[in-house]
């Protein structure tokens, strides 16, 4: 599926799947197809609000239900002890005690988009449809995207880590700061979830200029999902190992997210890959190794659990390819340049979070002939970006109308027509 293509009276959507897809859609079990159907609803899940109390959830309830048959239970697997347990309570999945600070507000607001993005989801099992490029629902999804992907715990634990690093890469250095208690403390965010959530929120527009497109899984397979579900991989640029190739408007950017067991949602960089095997194809049934290969990537991005709708999925397969993958670190600080003079001394440090990296070989997204030829022209330079972006004007403009937000010259609401010059059309199909 591509966002804004010009199908169906110019609205993006998910083509009638065609005499292989209905196949293949038919022969599902009964309880998936009810659950999540292609053709019209039935029992579609509903939004559970959640009350005014301390317990945060920071991937919500709503959409863990999409991956079980039950109202109030999931099952779950869960890294460390590779143990497989059935019918853990929801209530009790990716959630902390006031993890978004002790202002009710906070929790309030973000349950109030998932509202929004509940409805959107609907839609998208309802009309077999993406939302068209530049409309308000194509905003809605990459502002639940974003959030989510800086919401949960892993990235807590990230921001927490990169922080701790950093400063205590700078405090060693001062005299005043005895170093042999440096070990024994850890500098952290009151909130981390709060903080990195902030930063993430403003950037949000662009991932704007990404392609979308949908998978469905064969018969016989699943997808699951995770307490860290929006996988960023970048397979492209994977070989780079100094800082991330993994950010919100790096080139080659891959987004993988499910959004239940039978369909994920990729959204792609357009100048590197290209979806599936037709260029009309709006949707794009998955191999069994491609759905084998985004689950292991959805273990590797989980912190502690991955959730499974049945046993379909294969759990304990995935996990044996999966844990040589997993991450030991969340962030990487690194000193990349020291200057010393008469006034002192000075040191460059560069922060990141650390990559997903397998040996995926994801071959719905296959790269451009022209994107090989750049890749081999710039892998010769002896003098490499340290970051390489998608584009560069729109970061350019991105900046920009962030400074003049600064100075009290624009207003965040306008940040997608001044990076794309273009506005936000009511709607979603």
């Amino acid at each position: 599926m591509r966002a804004g293509s010009q199908v169906d009276g110019g609205q993006a959507r998910i083509d009638g799947l065609g005499p292989l897809r209905r196949t293949l859609y038919a022969e599902w079990p009964i309880r998936q197809r009810e659950k999540f159907p292609l053709y019209r609803v039935r029992n579609a899940p509903k939004l559970h609000c959640v009350p005014d109390n301390k317990n945060h959830h920071y991937v919500p309830r709503f959409y863990l239900r999409y991956f079980t048959s039950q109202e109030k239970c999931i099952d779950l697997f869960n890294v460390r002890t590779k143990k497989l347990i059935k019918k853990a309570p929801i209530k009790g999945q990716c959630c902390r005690d006031y993890f978004y600070g002790k202002n009710i507000e906070n929790e309030k607001s973000l349950s109030a988009v998932e509202g929004q993005i509940a409805n959107t989801f609907r839609a998208i099992f309802e009309r077999r449809r993406l939302p068209s490029s530049f409309t308000a629902g194509h905003l809605l999804l990459c502002f639940h995207i974003v959030t989510q992907a800086y919401r949960t715990q892993y990235a807590a634990d990230t921001l927490d880590e990169l922080t701790d690093g950093m400063w205590k890469e700078i405090l060693k250095h001062d005299p005043k700061v005895p170093k042999e208690n440096l070990k024994d403390v850890q500098i952290k965010y009151e909130d981390p979830a709060l903080v990195a959530l902030g930063h993430a929120m403003r950037a949000f527009p662009l991932l704007m200029d990404l392609e979308m497109g949908v998978l469905l899984a064969p018969r016989g397979s699943e997808f699951i999902t995770s307490d860290n579900p929006i996988v960023m991989s970048n397979k492209f640029m994977n070989w780079r190992r100094l800082g991330s190739n993994t950010g919100i408007a790096s080139k080659g950017l891959q987004i993988l997210f499910p959004i239940c067991p039978i369909l994920t949602l990729v959204m792609y960089d357009k100048d590197v890959y290209h979806f599936g095997r037709s260029k009309s194809s709006a949707i794009e049934v998955a191999s069994a190794q491609d759905v084998h290969e985004l689950n292991v990537l959805q273990m590797v991005s989980a912190s502690k659990n991955v959730y499974l709708f049945s046993p379909a999925a294969n759990v304990f397969k995935v996990a044996e390819h999966a844990m040589r993958f997993r991450r030991t670190k969340k962030g990487l600080v690194q000193v990349v340049a020291q200057t010393e003079d008469e006034k002192g001394k000075s040191e460059l440090i560069q922060t990141s979070h650390e990559d997903i990296r397998t040996d995926a070989r994801l071959d719905f997204l296959r790269i451009h002939s022209q994107a090989k030829r750049w890749l081999g022209a710039f892998r010769s330079e002896k003098y490499q970006k340290a970051v390489v972006l998608r584009n560069d004007h729109y970061w350019e403009r991105f900046q920009a109308h962030e400074n003049a937000i600064g100075a009290g010259d624009a207003k965040f609401e306008d940040m997608v027509s001044a990076i794309y010059g273009k506005a936000v059309q009511d709607g979603t199909f």
